[in-house]
């Protein structure tokens, strides 16, 4: 079943990965942690690009050009031999491998988690560029369980009914039909192979944007015949 995050959940949940990422605990926990900015940046890129999160996972920042603010997905993550032992592999169909446009927002957000990067790996003298932009403790690739147990971790703390990190990509969808894009766009930027798997997909979005264009006719017939 279809499953997104609506506005007002969406902010509850960016502010909990924030503040979970700055090193707040839950009520349960009095010791503070230390600030780590991948589970923040991971559920920023999942809810404002789209991104799957084996794509995430795979990125590294010569995929990312920050001056004229690009992704390029031609990678993704997948765990067929286990949860920790992670593989880079081609994505699953020709029209996955894209390039998404960031916001001035977006840009803002990962050039402040680059510089975080660069302060974590200084020690090491790790080539930023060779380590994936969410990296496991051993700055390889990260390992699934880790990542679920994090994100399932910030859900619960936001005090947010739990949804998978999918639904995460089905919110951006979300967000882009009640913002009146157009349906290939949004097929492009999430790398369908067509325009009917993303209709089929989100057909409950559709069936919402009528019932609110409906609405909006309506308002403007009141407002005609006030005005005559």
């Amino acid at each position: 079943k279809l499953k997104w995050y609506e506005p007002e959940e969406q902010q509850k949940l960016i502010e909990t990965a924030k503040a979970y990422s700055e090193g707040v605990r839950s009520l349960n926990y009095s010791a503070p942690r230390e600030k780590d900015l991948r589970p923040y940046i991971r559920i920023y890129l999942g809810l404002h690009t789209g991104m799957r999160s084996g794509e995430i996972s795979a990125l590294t920042w010569r995929k990312i050009d920050l001056i004229n603010g690009t992704i390029n997905i031609n990678r993704t993550v997948h765990y067929a031999g286990g949860d920790t032992n992670p593989a880079l592999k081609l994505p699953k169909t020709k029209k996955s491998i894209r390039v998404i446009e960031l916001t001035p927002n977006d840009i803002a957000e990962l050039k402040s988690y680059k510089l975080w990067m660069q302060e974590k790996l200084l020690p090491t003298r790790a080539d930023i560029n060779k380590v994936p932009l969410i990296f496991s403790d051993d700055f390889g690739l990260p390992h699934r369980s880790q990542i679920r147990k994090i994100y399932e971790t910030i859900v619960k703390q936001g005090k947010l009914e739990h949804r998978g990190f999918h639904s995460l990509r089905h919110t951006h969808a979300s967000n882009l039909f009640e913002a009146d894009f157009d349906i290939l766009t949004v097929s492009k930027r999430f790398g369908h192979s067509s325009v009917a798997i993303t209709m089929d997909i989100y057909t409950h979005f559709f069936e919402r944007k009528k019932k609110k264009d409906a609405k909006r006719l309506q308002d403007v017939q009141q407002s005609m015949q006030s005005s005559s």
